[in-house]
């Protein structure tokens, strides 16, 4: 062999042997269960304080999305629900990176009681090219007057 080929066969060995390891990787937020106080400023005035939630500006009432991305592959997914605060739960997953959004609790387009998560996790790996990485991402939202609102 000659010295040019032995060079590159131990520089390739070091690549190897340096292989980037990715480590286990978790988070989670959860917003709720909300609790909704209507206050009546001015009792005498004869009117009765209400609140009262609409579809947002696409037409949803609440929305959850998940989106992972790995070397090998990579999902999504968005779920919709018509009513406001209607509990809707959304998981997107690949074999080493999982994500949920959700609302739930959510009962005749009340806020009193729901609960928004976003959580997701990414599997320890190790990958031959440096450059590798995983990542996910969730969201949860109620009504609201445009869809890029979230959680």
């Amino acid at each position: 062999m000659n010295r040019l080929s032995v060079t590159a066969l131990a520089a390739a060995g070091l690549l190897v042997a340096t292989a980037p390891a990715l480590a286990n990787v978790s988070a989670s937020a959860l917003l709720g269960p909300l609790t909704v106080q209507l206050i009546d400023l001015d009792p005498s005035d004869g009117i009765t304080p209400s609140l009262t939630f609409l579809a947002g500006t696409y037409g949803y009432g609440s929305t959850a999305s998940a989106s992972v991305y790995e070397p090998f592959g990579n999902a999504n997914t968005n779920q919709y629900g018509a009513l406001p605060w209607q509990s809707v739960s959304a998981t997107a997953a690949t074999s080493l990176v999982t994500a949920t959004g959700s609302v739930s609790g959510g009962a005749n387009g009340s806020a009193a009681g729901v609960s928004l998560l976003a959580t997701g996790s990414v599997q320890a790996f190790t990958s031959v090219n440096p450059f590798d990485s995983a990542s996910f991402s969730a969201s949860a939202s109620g009504p609201s007057g445009s869809f890029n609102e979230g959680f």
